[in-house]
């Protein structure tokens, strides 16, 4: 939590309304192959090629100067022992809550404005509604699920944590 709060102070330094990410893998394989598509923003650090189990990531995004949008977009992550793709949407939008969901997908999906749209339509959309609380998506097919939360605020933070079940 140290190292996520040096990281927040950074990239809301550089601008206030940013989003960081913390993606932490207790998974006993690697997550490898990160995709990211954004709709809105800029990235600010981003993505770690693989992600080593027992290992986290943090990506930063920040809001475009002189537009009136919050980062938002998509991160994904393939698990190649498994054959899915983690997707990860994240929205900080300039007037409204804070929002995420996440998806497990076949291995490879296009991160694009198509999967964008699905994601953002989808109705396991989770807000932040000046509370914190956990949300879990399972797999399906797979023994895996992630959980995360994310704050509300023009500085938000959006954790997840992906394991086995």
């Amino acid at each position: 939590m140290v190292e996520l709060g040096k990281f927040l102070s950074k990239v809301s330094s550089k601008n206030a309304h940013c989003i960081c990410i913390l993606l932490k893998n207790d998974l006993d394989t690697p997550l490898t192959n990160p995709r990211v598509y954004k709709k809105d923003g800029k990235m600010y650090s981003g993505p770690q090629n693989v992600i080593q189990p027992g290992e986290f990531a943090c990506l930063g995004f920040h809001k475009t100067k002189f537009l009136p949008f919050g980062p938002k977009g998509i991160v994904a992550y393939d698990l190649k022992e498994l054959g899915i793709t983690f997707c990860l949407y994240f929205n900080n939008p300039y007037f409204g809550h804070n929002k995420f969901t996440m998806s497990w997908m076949n291995e490879g999906r296009n991160v694009d404005q198509n999967l964008f749209r699905a994601l953002a339509l989808d109705n396991n959309i989770w807000y932040a509604y000046g509370h914190m609380t956990w949300r879990d998506m399972k797999s399906d097919t797979h023994n895996v699920m992630a959980s995360g939360f994310i704050g509300e605020g023009w500085t938000a933070t959006l954790q997840v944590e992906i394991k086995n079940t």
